[in-house]
């Protein structure tokens, strides 16, 4: 079961999408098929201009998250995003080739939009079904502590329907004997202490080519994320400040927010002005939003949002903000599925308070409340918060205290596997967040 990967679905796909648009010029340019067609060649223009093609295309899938188990599953989904990124490559593509007036073969460009996603989902498909088949039912066996199975079996719930995983609980050696071979899968409790009666199996079993996992292994591989309530606020081993203080997320990242934050600043001027005009004239109070946040380290500083709630929202505590909330104004209903109002925190990415990739900066009440229901919250003050982050494109929003263990799960992923490359992932991710307006009220 474990050898689902994404790189190798979206390399596929990127040659794939390659071969398409060169076999449709050969059948265009270079065949007698058309009436009046005149040869062309194949030339290294051509080729970089089909490779050009290609990338986008994969990156653009990525940012649609179209290699997401639930995505790969259903050929409804699949076709729909696969098209919608067609569409996004055709007018992007389209309007560069207009204004440069360059000659960009558009039979073979349209044609290949057209066919493109129809063949990518074929092929997914079929190679998905490959690795998991509809007819063998894949057998998961927990060994470990009661207390810890739930965390377990809501994972396998979750993904049970797609992938055919039949979960048992062993509770002595004689359930297992009989039934285990290297087609199973074994996971064990990471906090618990394995049997002695399984150590000779477990043993055996790996020598014959079996792979035995964690819990936290199997959240990693299928969900992306590490369960926090299996987390203690003294495991130092994961989440080590020597580990999350390289070279990258120390200097790398920072200038990079320096020099993306300027840029956008730019950018979105005219958008920054705009959206300043609407909130004067619309409600009473200030334009901008400042709010006291924990930062790195638990160093408290001051965020800059636009206000999109009417003036004294919060009078007595900090409060969540809920769906339909009524606190909210009518420009801020359209500001906050888009994320404008976040729009002033590049002043605080270009101050250094904040990154544009990491966990959502709290309240200091927010995370006074959080500890109780979930004590290693304070893990997230390793990193700097940021803008977008790994919680924010794989949840939804959380509007109650006690579902935030399950934001933090995506949290403590980004922070142990921080890299250029997730960060490149959240930002693409992002877009089909904002685009479909979720995460966001």
């Amino acid at each position: 079961m474990l050898s689902y990967n994404k790189n190798m679905y979206s390399f596929f796909d990127c040659i794939i999408t390659f071969f398409l648009f060169y076999l449709i010029f050969i059948i265009r340019y270079q065949t007698n098929i058309f009436e009046s067609t005149t040869f062309r060649p194949i030339t290294f223009e051509i080729f970089i201009m089909f490779f050009s093609y290609s990338a986008i295309i994969t990156i653009l899938n990525i940012a649609m998250k179209l290699y997401e188990f639930n995505k790969l599953y259903s050929i409804k989904n699949s076709i729909f995003y696969l098209y919608l990124v067609s569409i996004i490559t055709a007018l992007s593509f389209g309007l560069f080739f207009y204004i440069s007036k360059v000659d960009f073969a558009r039979f073979v460009f349209f044609t290949g939009l057209i066919l493109n996603p129809i063949i990518l989902t074929l092929f997914n498909k079929f190679f998905f079904r490959f690795l998991f088949p509809y007819n063998r039912n894949q057998l998961l066996f927990y060994i470990g502590e009661e207390k810890d199975f739930i965390y377990i079996k809501e994972l396998v719930d979750k993904y049970k329907k797609i992938l055919n995983i039949q979960l048992i609980k062993i509770n002595s050696q004689s359930n297992i004997n009989f039934l285990i071979d290297i087609n199973t899968i074994i996971v064990i409790d990471e906090n618990s202490k394995v049997q002695k009666e399984f150590v000779k199996l477990l043993t055996d079993y790996e020598l014959k080519g079996g792979m035995i996992y964690t819990i936290t292994d199997l959240y990693d591989y299928l969900d992306e994320s590490i369960p926090s309530n299996l987390i203690s606020s003294d495991d130092f081993k994961q989440f080590s400040s020597y580990k999350i203080n390289n070279f990258y997320s120390k200097y790398l990242k920072r200038i990079g927010d320096i020099v993306i934050s300027i840029i956008l600043l730019i950018l979105t001027l005219p958008i920054l002005l705009i959206t300043a005009l609407l909130i004067k004239i619309t409600s009473k109070g200030p334009i901008i939003y400042f709010q006291s946040r924990v930062g790195q380290k638990g160093i408290d500083f001051k965020m800059y949002k636009f206000r999109t709630m009417v003036k004294n929202a919060e009078t007595d505590k900090a409060l969540l903000t809920t769906k339909h909330d009524s606190r909210v104004t009518s420009i801020g209903k359209i500001m906050r599925p888009f994320r404008i109002d976040e729009l002033p925190q590049l002043f605080n990415i270009l101050k250094g308070d904040m990154s544009f990739i990491g966990p959502r900066p709290e309240r200091k009440e927010i995370i006074d409340q959080i500890l109780d229901v979930c004590p290693v919250f304070n893990k997230r003050l390793l990193v700097k918060p940021g803008l977008t982050g790994w919680a924010q494109v794989k949840f939804k929003y959380i509007d109650d205290i006690h579902e935030m263990h399950r934001k933090l799960d995506y949290d403590l992923y980004y922070i142990k596997n921080i890299s250029l490359l997730i960060d490149l992932k959240i930002v693409l991710y992002t877009i089909e967040t904002i685009l479909f307006r979720r995460g966001a009220l």
